[in-house]
């Protein structure tokens, strides 16, 4: 399975929920069914979908970021209800994942939104429907504030995006950790 099918299950996993092919179970949790690759795993435990990002940039060790996805209701238990409505991506390359999924509608913002070239993208930007939230250091929060996304996609090439998902989690805004690049 390529790199870009595994991050696809893992961004349709917030967008419109997971579906999952062995039986395992949990140390902590029961679970009934879960997925796992190199870099995430899944595990669904019926009310709940565990999510567990592991090692998020190159040389990372010992590095994990965990969601809890619930299927019923919003913000239960500290939860990120799926499927989300309202994302923004920090990479172009998330885009192309949720165009998989025919669910770019559910794109608000977008850092670097001049390298985008998927076409209803494009007219979502060119409309002002999606908005460029800015990059790196200059990363809009007020802008962010407004907009009330249900998730923001992120990537990182090092520890640097533990401020950003501190930041964020103060506003109440998940920050999701998609590291595609690093998948064999």
């Amino acid at each position: 399975m390529s790199k870009n099918w595994l991050y696809l299950l893992l961004i349709s996993g917030f967008i419109a929920g997971c579906q999952s092919e062995t039986k395992t179970k949990g140390a902590a949790v029961q679970v009934n069914d879960s997925y796992q690759s190199k870099g995430f795993s899944i595990a669904d435990s019926g009310l709940y979908y565990y999510v567990t990002v592991k090692n998020p940039w190159q040389n990372a060790t010992n590095t994990y970021y965990y969601y809890k996805l619930s299927k019923t209701e919003k913000n239960i238990n500290g939860a990120i209800q799926i499927p989300v409505k309202k994302v923004v991506c920090r990479s172009t390359t998330h885009v192309g994942f949720i165009g998989q999924l025919n669910e770019t509608g559910s794109i608000i913002g977008l850092s670097n939104p001049g390298l985008i070239n998927n076409p209803e993208v494009r007219k979502g930007i060119e409309s002002g429907l999606i908005t460029d939230i800015g990059y790196d250091a200059a990363l809009n929060f007020e802008l962010l504030l407004q907009l009330k996304p249900d998730v923001v996609f992120a990537y990182s090439v090092g520890p640097e995006m533990a401020p950003l998902q501190t930041k964020l989690a103060e506003f109440g805004i998940p920050l999701v950790m998609v590291a595609e690049y690093l998948e064999e």
